[in-house]
C-alpha cells in the first residue's frame, strides 16, 4: 500500500483503468444526490442508497484538481499509508501497512458508500431509527461505519476485500469486519431492521 497525499484511492489507480470515473461509480447509484450538502464546499454532497456522492474538487484541498469528484464507492482509509505535507508517512498502529497480513481476505478495501472514504471502527454507534435517509447522514458521521450502512444490494452492500474477492455484506454485519489492525468484531443483532424500506 503506497503513500498518498492529496489523492483518493481511485486517483491512485487512474493509470490502470480506461475510465476511472465509471470505475468509481456503482451502476445502481450513478446520479449525484444534490439534496444532501455537506456544508463544507458549495458543490459537495453525500450520497444515498441510490445516489452518488460528489466532492467539489475546486475547494477540496485534499483532492488533486484532475480528480473527478463523483462516485458511489468509498475506501476503507485504514488501508492507506498517508503522507503529511512534508511527504512523511503518517501511521498509527491501526493502519494496515501492508497487504501481506494473515486473513487479508477479511479486510474491507472498498465498498458501496455515501462518501469516498471513512475510518470505521467496530465500536462506532449503530444509527438510531429516522424517518428518512437524509436525516441519518451528516457531516458528524461521515467517517464512521454509517458511511457504508445502506441496503443498496438487497440486504446490504457489496464489499471488495483485500484478496480481491467481492461479497455482499448485510448492513448489520459491517460491525463484524476487520476494518483496521485492532478491530474487534461486534454483533449489533437486528438493530437496523427499521431500514427495510431503503
Amino acid at each position: 500500500m503506497g503513500g498518498t497525499l492529496n489523492t483518493t484511492y481511485m486517483e491512485s489507480l487512474r493509470a490502470y483503468y480506461a475510465d476511472i470515473n465509471e470505475m468509481r461509480t456503482c451502476p445502481s447509484a450513478t446520479q449525484v444526490a444534490g439534496g444532501n450538502p455537506t456544508g463544507l464546499q458549495a458543490q459537495s454532497f453525500f450520497g444515498y442508497t441510490r445516489s452518488a456522492w460528489q466532492i467539489d474538487v475546486a475547494q477540496a484541498e485534499w483532492m488533486v484538481d484532475t480528480d473527478w469528484g463523483i462516485g458511489s464507492f468509498g475506501e476503507n482509509s485504514w488501508i492507506r499509508n498517508s503522507l503529511d505535507a512534508g511527504g512523511n508517512r503518517t501511521q498509527t498502529e491501526q493502519v494496515w501497512a501492508t497487504i501481506d497480513v494473515r486473513n487479508i481476505k477479511e479486510v474491507p478495501f472498498i465498498a458501496d458508500a455515501r462518501w469516498n472514504n471513512a475510518w470505521p471502527t467496530n465500536d462506532d454507534p449503530v444509527p438510531s431509527p429516522v424517518g428518512t435517509e437524509e436525516e441519518m447522514f451528516n457531516i458528524g458521521n461521515w467517517s464512521r461505519i454509517v458511511c457504508y450502512v445502506m441496503r443498496r444490494h438487497k440486504a446490504g452492500v457489496n464489499v471488495c476485500f483485500g484478496d480481491g474477492s467481492v461479497r455482499r455484506v448485510q448492513a448489520e454485519d459491517l460491525w463484524s469486519l476487520r476494518w483496521h489492525r485492532l478491530s474487534r468484531p461486534t454483533d449489533v443483532g437486528d438493530e437496523l431492521r427499521w431500514m427495510t424500506g431503503w
